[in-house]
């Protein structure tokens, strides 16, 4: 039976783990709990997260895992580039570990877009078509709870936040993430997500200001509800302030 040790995807993390060791063997003695440390456990956490998403036997999990081996990627990457700044690595060393990255990023980046893609295909088979897509704009500290969820639920509102806000369109939730959720977080995400119709169709849409400014107004108690009645993964289309590289999959709300 195949198992975690079969995926290309781990096969080529395990190689740039072994790569990686042996170039900070060469690393001076004094960065041996500085960048030789940290550049280990982040060229580690890729195969490590990508085998325990595998033993987890469940889309979401798998793809939260690959979602993490990604982020892990990013860091090695970046470990690397101060490694060279430092001169403890040549730029032809840098080079060869680059050009494994991102074979491996790009192979991650379109295992994770399968296994996602595999929830929906299986949610909706079973529950139907009849769904209605929500967008969500958002911030750091809220979408990394979601991550927590498996990008499969949104986290329990605050204390004075009667209302979840979800919006009908794109344009307006880059309005919101752009203008306010970068203001007051630093970052801005927008969100999308397939909701079951018929727990929609409870909550008329509200309008307030321009034509495109629709949305719901979901009451907090039932969130747990909408929750329950997401079909797939809640997903990442887009970022401010802008990013010129691949999302990631990646604030405690802010109200819009």
């Amino acid at each position: 039976m195949a198992g975690f040790r079969d995926l290309e995807v781990w096969q080529l993390g395990r190689r740039l783990a072994n790569a990686v060791y042996e170039l900070t063997k060469s690393f001076p003695k004094d960065e041996q709990f500085g960048l030789t440390s940290q550049l280990r456990r982040a060229v580690i956490s890729v195969p490590c997260n990508i085998a325990e998403g595998w033993g987890r036997n469940s889309d979401g999990s798998f793809a939260q895992f690959l979602r993490i081996a990604r982020g892990s990627l990013n860091e090695v990457e970046t470990l690397i580039v101060i490694a060279t700044d430092q001169g403890f690595a040549t730029e032809s060393d840098r080079d060869r570990l680059f050009a494994d990255i991102d074979i491996l990023g790009r192979k991650l980046y379109n295992l994770t877009e399968k296994v996602s893609s595999n929830i929906v295909r299986e949610e909706v088979a079973e529950y139907g078509r009849e769904t209605v897509t929500m967008v969500r704009p958002t911030g750091p500290n809220e979408l990394a709870l979601v991550e927590q969820l498996g990008f499969r639920a949104w986290p329990p509102r605050l204390e004075g936040q009667p209302i979840f806000y979800p919006v009908t369109n794109a344009k307006y939730a880059t309005e919101i993430a752009d203008r306010w959720n970068v203001r007051e977080s630093g970052k801005g995400f927008v969100t999308r997500f397939q909701v079951r119709k018929e727990f929609v169709d409870k909550f008329p849409v509200q309008c307030g200001g321009a034509s495109h400014n629709t949305e719901w107004w979901i009451p907090a108690e039932k969130l747990e509800e909408q929750n329950e009645n997401i079909v797939g993964l809640i997903e990442v289309i887009a970022e401010f302030p802008s990013q010129p590289s691949q999302p990631s999959q990646p604030s405690q709300p802010s109200q819009p």
